[in-house]
């Protein structure tokens, strides 16, 4: 919901409308500037926002020049509303994940989450979309000396330290300064019900504004601007108003945007110093409409972006406002939506959205999808760096020294290079533990893109539909082999065996990134894992001979409780060989280990012998 001024800070997005499906739009225009944008070819461009698999999946996403990034690994729900890159190329962005509000943090591809919050007990097991998140963060804002802030909500229900009258959902202001976290509770009515803040501005010289708006009791919205944590009710009682965007230009103007009921109809609107100017006139035509960003140049060229609705077509047209005059961004698309705006000094306009169901860039006008359809996906924030320094390249900054090799001579992945340094820089079983953890985090994240990419580049919904089967049978053997595993080394005494329940994680999810990797990239890295060995063994049917035998042999060391767990592992495991197996011919898309059931079979076989040589020598 914010949109951005200096090349330091950026702007989040608004909440969507459900409308009906769409036919046409009555208008359409191409963004034009007074002059020609500049050829700003060495521009990178950042936007985050979410990938939703499905009501009750979906990934807080970055796209950098359109490639994808899921910033986390899928065990929890997450989205992004709003992205800043520092000057040191820091990116921040701010979302919600698991229900709590968080800040990103991705430097050199590490992805770093910080709650900002504490989890809120009811809300996470609650698990309904239909009731408010717990906290969420919708701006993230960065100052010239490296400050960030971030705006958002926060459900302070039952916090005792709060005013009387502040409980329940409540605008807020976090500082954060490396991990520590300074929280503001922003000033609200005296019978307010709820608050929210959507977009932050922070000025030169430290003025910190955040826009948003306030609920009473009777369910009336008011646009609201702070100032330093101060309450601006800047809407009047009868127009039904909120404000998404906030932005201060060099001679301290104050732009706000958002929506409100002048007339008989909520229409797009602007404050510029708390005086209200429509946007939008609506008419028969257009039914309602909505500002959800703005952006003010240098040059003083004031924009804004949102959406109309068309009344004969109850269509959603994203559109853009250049200094009051309305520019539509598309004619005939359906559930069209312009979230996020941000101009270049070379006067490129970027906006970002959605054009369907499918993450939308418009360019000066012109639509770049970033998402092929097989999720929905959507742009809430969009943000823009010109003439970056120059770094080297993502092959270039993976590519390991000679000393990074493989027993066989492969080069050993970057993961495995940083959990080699995390382990001695520290060895201690926790020291160990952390960076066995790190190490698993990297590689789940690995594993995601993976398999994002693999769907992607697959043709058809039906190569699609086994790949998915093949993925959830894997999760599943995967939960419950762990479970399994947990309880293996709880039968061993010694703080030495603290660490291996997280490295045999670790080098389950290591291999199925591999797996997956592979089928459309033969990695150059060593996918060796422990569990390798050197055998004359050649045929699957040999290797399932041994997997038996390991089998049987493991389960007659165990007691009752986890043999049980054993076997139900291994009845996963059983599901997800053959699903795929199934997959392998339809994902293969290189031609790469045609004996790839065989080596799922060995390496089974390979790690149940490890289980059995690790209890042998210990007991």
């Amino acid at each position: 919901m914010t949109i951005a001024a200096s090349m330091l800070f950026t702007v989040s997005c608004g909440q969507l409308l459900k409308t009906s499906r769409r036919t046409q739009a009555t208008e359409a225009a191409t963004i034009t500037e007074t002059i020609e944008p500049a050829d700003e070819s060495n521009a990178v461009v950042y936007a985050v926002g979410d990938e939703r698999l499905s009501p009750r999946q979906w990934f807080a996403t970055l796209w950098i020049d359109g490639k994808p990034m899921r910033l986390t690994s899928g065990k929890t729900n997450s989205d992004a509303h709003s992205v800043v890159v520092a000057e040191d190329n820091t990116i921040y962005v701010a979302g919600a994940n698991d229900n709590v509000a968080t800040l990103w943090t991705i430097k050199n591809d590490k992805i770093t989450a910080l709650p900002l919050e504490k989890p809120n007990r009811y809300y996470s097991e609650l698990k309904d979309e239909s009731f408010t998140t717990a906290s969420a963060a919708y701006s993230v804002f960065v100052t010239p000396n490296g400050e960030v802030y971030v705006a958002g909500v926060n459900n302070n229900s039952g916090d005792k330290n709060l005013q009387r009258g502040m409980g329940g959902l409540n605008a807020t202001v976090w500082k954060v300064k490396g991990t520590e976290i300074t929280r503001q509770i922003l000033q609200g009515m005296e019978e307010r019900e709820s608050s929210y803040a959507y977009s932050l501005y922070i000025t030169p010289n430290g003025d910190v504004y955040a826009a948003g708006y306030q609920n009473d009791y009777n369910r009336r919205d008011f646009a609201s601007l702070w100032k330093n944590g101060t309450l601006q009710v800047i809407s009047k009682e009868d127009q039904n108003a909120s404000a998404s965007g906030v932005h201060v230009n060099k001679n301290g103007d104050v732009y706000v945007v958002g929506s409100a009921t002048l007339t008989d109809k909520s229409a797009a609107v602007i404050w510029k110093n708390q005086t209200v100017q429509a946007l939008a006139k609506n008419n028969d035509a257009v039914d309602y409409s909505k500002a959800e960003a703005v952006f003010v140049t240098d040059r003083g060229d004031v924009y804004a972006a949102g959406y109309e609705n068309y009344s004969q077509s109850n269509t959603l047209v994203a559109t853009v406002w250049k200094n009051g005059t309305k520019q539509s961004l598309t004619n005939d698309i359906d559930k069209t939506f312009a979230n996020s705006i941000f101009v270049t000094p070379g006067g490129n306009v970027y906006v970002g959205g959605r054009v369907g169901e499918k993450a939308t860039i418009w360019k000066n006008g012109i639509p770049q999808t970033l998402a092929d359809g097989a999720a929905s996906t959507e742009v809430r924030s969009v943000f823009v760096k010109v003439n970056p320094r120059t770094e080297r390249s993502r092959a270039d900054e993976n590519k390991p020294d000679d000393d990074n090799k493989a027993h066989d001579g492969e080069n050993i992945h970057p993961i495995d290079i940083q959990m080699k340094k995390d382990m001695e820089a520290n060895d201690t079983n926790a020291g160990l533990y952390d960076a066995y953890s790190t190490a698993n985090d990297a590689w789940e994240l690995e594993m995601s893109k993976n398999l994002q990419k693999l769907t992607d580049l697959l043709d058809s919904d039906e190569r699609r539909k086994k790949l998915n089967a093949a993925q959830k049978a894997w999760l599943a053997f995967r939960d419950d082999e762990m479970a399994f595993n947990e309880h293996f080394w709880g039968l061993f005494s010694g703080s030495m065996y603290g660490p291996y329940p997280m490295y045999y994680r670790l080098y389950t999810v290591r291999k199925r990134a591999f797996e997956l990797g592979n089928y459309f990239d033969k990695t150059p890295y060593s996918s060796h894992t422990y569990f390798d060995e050197n055998t004359d063994i050649k045929t699957e049917e040999e290797w399932d001979k041994v997997l038996n035998e390991k089998y049987k042999l493991l389960m007659s060391k165990l007691g009752k409780e986890n043999q049980d767990r054993l076997r139900t592992a291994q009845r996963k495991w059983i599901a997800y060989r053959d699903a795929e197996s199934d997959c392998y011919d339809s994902c293969n898309l290189i031609g790469w280990n045609p004996d790839n059931r065989l080596l799922i079979v060995r390496e089974r076989a390979l790690r149940l012998g490890k289980y059995v040589d690790d209890y042998n020598e210990s007991h």
